[in-house]
């Protein structure tokens, strides 16, 4: 799987693009600075391809975040900067 989101920094409102090579179940965490997963978004069976999730975190404080996209072959991480 390969991913990139935008904006980065973030005001609130990210979203996130995700290439698949085939199907498989996906899911999607947010993580806080200390490790701490305060999201976990269950995405289902996606096929191969491109995907695409926006993603609401204005109801978070304002810092630094990870964002990890988790299937059966591995998981991925991006570094996100939400500022308010």
């Amino acid at each position: 799987v390969s991913f990139f989101g935008y904006p980065n920094p973030t005001n609130g409102t990210y979203s996130l693009n995700y290439g698949m090579s085939s199907g498989d179940e996906v899911t999607l965490e947010i993580i806080d600075h200390i490790g701490k997963i305060i999201l976990t978004k269950d995405l289902g069976s996606q096929s191969s391809g491109l995907h695409s999730e926006k993603l609401d975190m204005q109801q978070y404080a304002e810092g630094l975040y990870f964002i990890r996209l988790n299937t059966s072959s591995g998981s991925k991480m991006l570094r996100v900067n939400l500022v308010k």
